[in-house]
């Protein structure tokens, strides 16, 4: 039988291989011989089940789908490279491995708009993941640190 074929033990038919998998090489004599193809995981080909994103896998196989590395993401399903796990932007991180997002760095949050994490407005104090409204009789730059003003006390 040709490659993505195995001969059934019962008659002298090539048989496909189960969906996702593959042989390597000709005359394969039994479904054990199929594997999961690259971006799929499984034991014996009988049930391949695609990488989830923030997973790859490179290589034909019944081994398990590789997690991206911290720092990095996928939203990819049926990964074949470590090429799909993106660098998370300067401004975010993460610290898990299999992300399939990074989140802002503290003291940034995230614009609806532009999707890029931000600093708050100078006038406004980061609280918590958010950006509020100054306290009154308080001075704000943008962070999370607040001061008061002359001749005042919170």
């Amino acid at each position: 039988c040709e490659d993505g074929k195995y001969k059934s033990n019962q008659d002298d038919l090539c048989l496909d291989c189960p969906v996702h998998s593959w042989t390597l090489g000709t005359g394969k004599t039994n479904l054990s011989s199929c594997q999961c193809e690259a971006g799929f995981f499984g034991r014996f080909a009988t049930a391949c089940m695609e990488c989830v994103p923030g997973k790859y896998k490179m290589e034909i196989g019944s081994g398990k789908c590789t997690d991206c590395t911290p720092e990095t993401y996928s939203v990819k399903t049926q990964a074949i490279s470590a090429e799909t796990c993106l660098q998370c932007e300067s401004s975010e991180t993460n610290n898990i491995s299999g992300a399939t997002f990074c989140i802002c760095k503290p003291g940034l949050i995230r614009d609806c708009s532009s999707n890029k994490c931000l600093e708050c407005n100078p006038i406004q104090l980061y609280d918590n993941g958010e950006c509020t409204t100054c306290p009154a009789d308080a001075a704000c730059d943008g962070s999370a640190s607040i001061k008061c003003k002359p001749s005042t006390y919170l």
